[in-house]
């Protein structure tokens, strides 16, 4: 579907349900246009595909999140906290012209100013497992809805961000714009969703990861690239060099335009010739920390179905204000099958 039929699709039904255009609802935060500003920085967009609308860095705030579907398809949707690592149980199955919302406090121990991605569950898409992270909001509590459209088909389909973010400085990342560091509380005190997805994926740990640099291995069967997303900004770096079996790469977080410390980044892998040969999947995130060092990634399985691990085990937040975190570089690849696969480093 060409793009401008896809937009005039997706205000038609809009309009039918009473919505009218993402500029007319009303933007969580402050609403304005960013004038182009985000294109003219000449960084690398978050966007993938020919029709999905350029990500923008112009922060949108929001204490609720509404995900509408308008592509001939029936989806779900959680919300990762890209910070602490925590997600909010499911949506409510989402038809064809349906929207459905979930407030971000759903997220265990969600804090303010958290960058809070919807992940998307298409049923029948790919593998019927894995759950695709698209654009963040920040949480604001009474700040209201960011909405959110879903288009295409089965086979390929998209999302944008309808909500305009605020004005101001794009990818602002003064001091006091850092997010926080949220509580850990008790890992594993209560049952609560975890990140995983599909039964061979590794459970999402909540003890966080610090690092400067991000290495990622592929031992499945597969070539493979990543680039790392800077879930507060909403900015992407650019590529690695593309990875075959048995091969590593590493980006620098360094690399991504404007980051700061503290900034959750999620590696976003793209599989070559999975699914449509486009679709970019953000995996579980580490928090910058420019004298930290290395985290370590391994990416398993079949190009019809493949999943990554965060290999690198976190560490409790430390209560010195002078001592760095500390992020042990031990290898969580310890299975039989990594062995065999060479997937210890």
């Amino acid at each position: 579907m060409p793009a401008a039929r896809a937009r005039l699709l997706a205000l038609a039904v809009g309009a039918a349900a009473g919505e009218g255009p993402a500029s007319l609802r009303g933007a969580a935060g402050s609403s304005a246009g960013d004038g182009g500003a985000a294109r003219r920085l000449g960084a690398p967009n978050g966007k993938w595909g020919p029709y999905m609308d350029g990500w923008s860095s112009l922060p949108v705030y929001a204490a609720e999140v509404c995900v509408r579907s308008v592509g001939g398809y029936a989806m779900k949707y959680n919300l990762w906290d890209t910070h602490s690592n925590r997600i909010s149980g499911w949506s409510s199955t989402i038809g064809a012209q349906q929207t459905a919302c979930m407030a971000v406090d759903a997220i265990r121990d969600v804090v303010e100013d958290h960058p809070v991605s919807p992940r998307i569950f298409v049923n029948g898409f790919a593998d019927s497992f894995v759950q695709v992270a698209i654009q963040s909001v920040r949480y604001r509590p009474g700040a209201g809805r960011a909405h959110y459209t879903c288009l295409g088909s089965t086979t390929s389909w998209y999302c944008n961000l309808d909500t305009v973010g605020s004005l101001g400085t794009p990818g602002s990342n003064s001091t006091s714009a850092a997010p926080g560091s949220g509580a850990l509380g008790a890992v594993g005190a209560e049952p609560e969703p975890n990140g995983k997805w599909g039964p061979l994926m590794s459970r999402w740990s909540l003890l966080p990861v610090y690092a400067s640099r991000i290495c990622v291995r592929d031992v499945g069967g597969y070539a493979m690239r990543f680039n790392l997303w800077d879930t507060y900004a909403n900015f992407i770096s650019d590529w690695s060099s593309t990875i075959s079996a048995q091969r590593t790469a590493c980006l620098d977080i360094s690399s991504i335009h404007d980051v700061a410390e503290g900034h959750p980044i999620s590696p976003r892998i793209f599989a070559l010739g999975w699914a449509d040969s486009f679709t970019q999947v953000a995996i579980q995130s580490v928090i910058y920390e420019a004298s930290a060092g290395q985290a370590d990634y391994t990416c398993l399985g079949s190009t019809t179905s493949w999943y990554c691990n965060l290999d690198t085990v976190g560490s409790l937040p430390t209560t010195s204000t002078s001592e760095s975190p500390s992020t042990s570089t031990a290898s969580a690849c310890d299975t039989w099958f990594c062995w065999v696969a060479g997937g210890l480093r």
